[in-house]
């Protein structure tokens, strides 16, 4: 998880249960709505997203969104909630329900911005977004901002490709300590001197058993590892 860097060594771990909902597990930030950044549900609904650059549009932002759709029960109910139109913010989620084995990625957006308003693509291997929209996504109408202000998500999508399939994570420690090592600057962000954003916090997720593993990148914090 990746944002400005203010809230580094800020992130929080939610462990809630709301009237009428299962429990819900997920970082965010202070301040902020829940959820925001990784969660699962009690109905093993997992949800992620990425921030793509389009200017946002008057609408439904995309923390409401999310949040709200981090509690529902089936993999339907969450794409209601993602899709809700007007869309405000370009954004690419990925849902998986490891009740049912579903895992899809959902790229959303609103007219004024691309052709389609989502985009669903069913995910069944290895599957990598970053920052930007992926070539034949969406459609946008303009050129993608993220060429010239978000270098670095193009440089992150090419060494995620680039890895051959041994190599690839076999535990979520392996998958921790890949996005969470500091000596390459482009999966783990430990500096912004560009501007860029900073790593704050690597999530893991297995849905099909319910769990969460959370590694804050600030290596001050009295615990850097929670599940």
């Amino acid at each position: 998880e990746d944002f400005e860097k203010q809230n580094f060594g800020k992130m929080v771990l939610l462990d809630v249960t709301f009237d009428g909902f299962l429990r819900s597990v997920g970082v965010t930030y202070s301040g902020q709505l829940f959820n925001l950044a990784g969660s699962i549900n009690g109905y093993l609904i997992a949800m992620t997203n990425n921030g793509f650059h389009p200017l946002a549009r008057p609408g439904n932002s995309k923390q409401v969104l999310h949040c709200r759709a981090s509690l529902v029960h089936c993999m339907r109910g969450a794409i209601n909630w993602l899709t809700l139109q007007k869309v405000a913010v370009t954004t690419h989620f990925v849902v998986a329900h490891g009740q049912t084995g579903e895992v899809i990625s959902l790229a959303v957006s609103n007219s004024d911005t691309a052709n389609l308003e989502k985009d669903i693509l069913p995910i069944q291997d290895v599957f990598y977004c970053t920052n930007h929209v992926p070539p034949g996504r969406l459609g946008l109408k303009k050129p993608d901002p993220a060429v010239e202000v978000s270098p670095n998500s193009f440089d992150r999508y090419n060494m995620l490709a680039e890895l051959a399939p041994k190599n690839l994570p076999q535990t979520p420690q392996d998958a921790l300590n890949l996005f969470s090592r500091r000596r390459d600057n482009v999966l783990f962000r430990a500096s912004a001197e560009d501007g860029a954003s900073v790593t704050l916090a690597t999530v893991v997720i297995c849905p099909e058993t319910g769990e969460m593993w959370v590694r804050d990148a600030d290596p001050q914090a009295e615990q850097l590892d929670w599940y």
